[in-house]
């Protein structure tokens, strides 16, 4: 299991980064999750138009509404050092909050701490349990191949459109061609 360093990574939405005000921080995180939740059929996704992961272009996906922004990937992620097969996979964890109003709501467990992130556990092992009481998500976004020589994004783990899985009737002209 291995945290990367707090310089490496971006989320969006997050509430427990350094100098955030957690109140009004943590409804804007639950109201944009909620909407990206109910926008996608999937839990997880990478956004990177990529095919090979090289540290040149940052790793891009979506977790469960928040997304994360890897800059150079394969030493930020320990892909051919501390990980040195398989797939790798990415756990977040989400925990049960309440505000001063008694209001509950989830909120993507995780900080800053001495350097490093840790909201988001990267490994080689799809099972992960929770640290925290929470409920885990995981993605699968990356796996060796002997066939491309390196570490690639799962094909599986790509958002994908379908035309069939969209309502063209709201859009003006209703064609996909």
């Amino acid at each position: 299991m291995s945290t990367i360093n707090s310089e490496n990574v971006i989320v969006f939405p997050s509430t427990r980064r350094a100098g955030s005000k957690p109140l009004s921080r943590l409804m804007s995180e639950q109201a944009l999750v909620g909407i990206v939740n109910r926008l996608i059929d999937q839990e997880g996704f990478v956004i990177s138009d990529t095919d090979s992961i090289t540290d040149d272009e940052p790793l891009e996906f979506n977790l469960y509404g928040y997304y994360f922004r890897i800059v150079n990937p394969l030493t930020s992620l320990g892909l051919g050092t501390t990980i040195t097969s398989g797939s790798v996979y990415a756990h977040i964890e989400l925990v049960t909050s309440s505000s001063s109003d008694t209001l509950e709501y989830q909120e993507l467990f995780g900080q800053d701490d001495n350097g490093n992130y840790t909201g988001l556990v990267v490994d080689n092992s799809l099972n992960y349990e929770p640290q925290h009481g929470g409920i885990v998500k995981t993605l699968k976004i990356a796996e060796l191949s002997s066939q491309a020589g390196g570490w690639i994004v799962p094909g599986l783990s790509k958002i994908r459109f379908s035309k069939d899985s969209l309502d063209l009737s709201v859009i003006d002209g209703g064609v996909i061609l």
